[in-house]
């Protein structure tokens, strides 16, 4: 699919290696022209899921939590909010 070729080419993978990347970390992106560029990406990705039954959430926050990753796209935050 064109969706995960590009994303795989231009969009960094947080480095989920990392032992502060744990399961109490959630990845948003920004609120900027770059991470906005991905959210539309992601809501055409979401659009496939809802066609074939898929439930899909969006979240959003202006708190994503203690940032423990970031890039020019996406933070990865810890939070036990979400």
């Amino acid at each position: 699919m064109e969706i995960f070729d590009e994303m795989n080419q231009d969009l960094p993978c947080p480095p989920w290696q990392d032992a502060r990347l744990n399961r109490e970390c959630v990845s948003w992106f920004k609120d900027s022209e770059e991470g906005q560029y991905w959210v539309g990406k992601f809501r055409e990705i979401v659009a496939i899921l809802e066609d074939a039954g898929v439930e899909v959430a969006t979240l959003t926050t202006e708190r994503p939590g203690m940032v423990v990753y970031e890039d020019e796209f996406q933070v990865v935050a810890k939070s036990r909010v979400y």
